[in-house]
């Protein structure tokens, strides 16, 4: 179907065109197990892995874990887009969060405990934050670590991460 001065997709006009000829093959009974099979393939998601990331250590339930997932080192110095960034409600002890359908590949978390939820890591006169953060691999750094130093592989199997909050104040 064409609406009048637009031209048609090739694509969509393919696709079309393969969908009535399987449907119609169905409907007359012909290749029906086939035709199926083939669309069905055709319509599935392609799904990707999960990944649990569980943060421990939260003090309090005021606000919200602020979670940024990354993928590049551009993405770490926030040039580009995270893959995903995502807020949980705080809860006294540990919460998690699962992303779903990532592709396998290197990842690096950075995350902090938003206690009073003004979308910003609190610091006092001295730049020494006033909430809790965190980064994947925990490593000990008064100062945002590189990606390189919080990277981790994510695998074709689901997997899971756990993330100390640190509160210096």
């Amino acid at each position: 179907m064409l609406t009048e001065g637009l031209a048609p997709q090739p694509l969509l006009v393919l696709s079309s065109m393969i969908s009535s000829r399987v449907v119609s093959a169905v409907r007359n009974g012909r290749m029906a197990g086939i035709a199926g099979a083939a669309l069905a393939a055709l319509c599935a998601p392609v799904l990707g892995v999960e990944l649990t990331v569980h943060v421990d250590a939260v003090r309090n339930a005021n606000g919200t874990v602020r979670i940024e997932l990354d993928d590049s080192q551009q993405a770490w110095d926030d040039k580009v887009k995270p893959v995903a960034s995502v807020e949980v409600k705080a809860r006294v002890g540990l919460v998690s969060y699962t992303f779903r359908d990532l592709a396998p590949g290197a990842y690096a978390i950075v995350l902090y405990h938003d206690e009073n939820d003004n979308h910003e890591l609190d610091t006092n006169f001295f730049g020494i934050p006033k909430e809790g953060f965190g980064f994947s691999n925990n490593p000990k750094s008064m100062r945002k670590p590189g990606f390189e130093d919080c990277k981790f592989e994510v695998t074709g199997e689901d997997s899971s991460v756990t993330i100390h909050l640190n509160y210096l104040l």
